[in-house]
């Protein structure tokens, strides 16, 4: 006789492979929740950190623009053939 698990959608030859088999698939859902979870905390924790950082960075800004009014950004492109691979990306 076999037996059917509508959690599964599969066939088992004995009740107690069925139960097994159902209690291993619902150990490692509650498993992959738990991880989902500690990650969505750690996600949140960081992205808290960066914003402080940004907020500190805020502050420094504002204070050396009140002491010398402006603030000069540098920016490198390097070689003038990586625009064009940046562009054209085969």
């Amino acid at each position: 006789m076999k037996f059917y698990s509508e959690k599964l959608n599969k066939l088992f030859d004995s009740t107690e492979s069925l139960e097994a088999e159902e209690k291993s698939v619902a150990e490692k859902k509650a498993q992959e929740e738990k991880r989902q979870e500690r990650l969505k905390s750690e996600r949140k924790a960081r992205a808290k950190e960066i914003e402080d950082k940004q907020a500190e960075l805020q502050k420094l800004m504002n204070s050396f623009l009140q002491d010398y009014g402006t603030y000069h950004f540098n920016i490198s492109f390097g070689s003038p053939f990586s625009i064009f691979d940046t562009i054209f990306r085969f």
